[in-house]
């Protein structure tokens, strides 16, 4: 996935950016979903992910959550847990892909 990861954002920029951007992309699948977090939730939700996964690319962010939407994986509201489900599988499905490609290329 193309794109800073949120590592380079936070040294760029600053953690108060990147905590903003990982909120808002959040907040918008939050907003798909009913609503069920608080704004203070939310950006908890943030700060744990920037944790957990900062070395992962804005657009890797961005696409796991999409999928993760798309794939109907919320059971009732929207949640830390549920999030971090999405980004773990999104990353496994990369690893596999690239995994794929590197014994085609043997």
């Amino acid at each position: 996935m193309t794109g800073p990861s949120l590592a380079r954002v936070i040294r760029e920029h600053g953690r108060p950016i990147a905590i903003k951007f990982v909120n808002r992309e959040i907040d918008r699948a939050n907003r798909l979903c009913g609503s069920s977090m608080d704004s203070e939730t939310i950006s908890y939700c943030a700060e744990m992910i920037i944790d957990r996964f900062k070395f992962r690319t804005v657009n890797a962010l961005r696409i796991a959550i999409r999928d993760g939407l798309n794939s109907g994986k919320i059971y009732g509201k929207l949640t830390y847990p549920i999030i971090a489900e999405w980004l773990i599988d999104h990353e496994e499905k990369i690893e596999a892909m690239n995994y794929s490609k590197h014994l085609s290329n043997k």
